[in-house]
């Protein structure tokens, strides 16, 4: 393992003196249409990586619904890139460009080039786009190692590690056969879920639910531009219990959802709230989609009925719902109030379900409280 001395003014505030392990770049985009999932969990593996000593750099494309000014609160320098001027046509081939904003080839020199002018030469970039396949990888990288942070196994890799956290009950260690090196390190599963640490602590208090469902939590998510949000809430009108519903300050609906709870008494309304990990730990079900919250209302055995917001939540909502350890009501367009609030009284009167879909979701992520955030993180030490 390499070891530094600072010299990044630009990208993270260390004395000249200070000595440092390594130097990581994030290469992560988020907007309304992307959502801020892959940002944050970017960012959790980050703020970890910079409690054991290392200096990290994030690379991101400004977009509407943005998170950069919420890595830059966090004490992280954001690398600009230009924003996007133009959408390319529908097709497979510049399906990599909708994500990124650019060819994958324009993308990767524009990563480099950030990075030169922020003087931040990386030990390992950590790429976390669908927009990002092997060409990208290839060309970003310059001498350092590449991580990616992929789901969706469907496009080559040229990575030292690949980290997939979602879950199937088939073939999980093959998926990815077709698409990276022999050499490649997997990191598959769960158990390499990006939590941050304030669900350790939230863990560590938890206490076994009874069953008896009196508070719901209703999460699709900070951005959610298609107000699922909104009609999960009205699917509930009749539940008598506490109600939490969380969302982003820059949510489409955020002012119709003030005004749909206003002087309702069962509900609270969590805006950009740094408590999600307390709010799962206290709730009997949550209502919400099927992506990155998946795994951290899993660690909390909170049960779930989970929307599917993206093609690519279908295959784990659908394995985890076999499992036991959630409901899906599948595509999120075609579901209607009705049925949500169908799924939610099955609960209120069931209360041995409840417990049982509780403890098969902690089941799927593996033994002990140690997070898939700090395996990551020794795997990326270990190179």
């Amino acid at each position: 393992m390499k070891t530094k001395t600072a010299s990044w003014p630009h990208c993270v505030r260390h004395s000249a003196e200070s000595v440092l392990l390594m130097q990581v770049a994030f290469r992560v985009d988020s907007s309304s249409a992307i959502g801020i999932g892959h940002a944050m969990r970017c960012l959790t593996l980050a703020i970890e990586l910079r409690k054991r000593g290392n200096a990290v750099c994030f690379v991101s494309r400004p977009q509407p619904g943005d998170a950069i000014e919420r890595v830059r609160s966090a004490g992280f320098a954001v690398a600009v890139l230009p924003a996007r001027t133009t959408v390319p046509p529908d097709g497979v081939a510049q399906s990599r460009e909708r994500w990124l904003g650019a060819t994958p080839a324009e993308d990767a020199t524009g990563t480099r080039e950030a990075l030169r002018r922020a003087a931040f030469a990386p030990d390992w970039i950590i790429a976390d786009s669908y927009g990002i396949d092997a060409e990208w990888e290839e060309r970003v990288r310059n001498g350092a190692r590449v991580m990616a942070i992929d789901d969706l196994a469907d496009r080559p890799h040229a990575c030292e590690i690949l980290l997939d956290q979602t879950w199937t009950d088939e073939h999980l260690q093959e998926r990815y056969d077709p698409f990276v090196p022999p050499q490649t390190r997997r990191l598959l599963g769960p158990a390499y879920a990006l939590l941050r640490d304030e669900f350790v602590d939230a863990r560590a208090t938890l206490a076994e639910r009874d069953g008896v469902l009196g508070r719901i939590i209703i999460s699709f998510g900070g951005a959610d531009p298609t107000g699922q949000t909104l009609k999960a809430y009205r699917s509930i009108a009749n539940f008598s219990g506490a109600i939490d519903i969380v969302c982003g300050s820059g949510s489409p609906q955020l002012g119709e959802l003030r005004a749909a709870v206003a002087g309702d008494e069962r509900t609270t309304l969590h805006v950009d709230t740094d408590s999600i990990a307390a709010l799962f730990g206290r709730a009997d079900l949550a209502l919400g989609a099927a992506g990155t919250s998946t795994w951290e209302r899993c660690y909390l055995a909170l049960p779930s009925v989970v929307l599917v917001l993206a093609e690519n939540q279908q295959p784990t909502a659908a394995a985890l719902a076999r499992a036991g350890a959630l409901v899906n009501l599948g595509d999120a367009a075609n579901v209607r109030e009705e049925t949500i609030a169908a799924a939610v009284a099955v609960f209120a009167r069931d209360a041995a379900s409840l417990r049982t879909m509780g403890r098969r979701a902690l089941a799927i992520m593996g033994e002990g409280v140690r997070t898939g955030t700090q395996r990551v993180a020794d795997a990326l030490v270990d190179g």
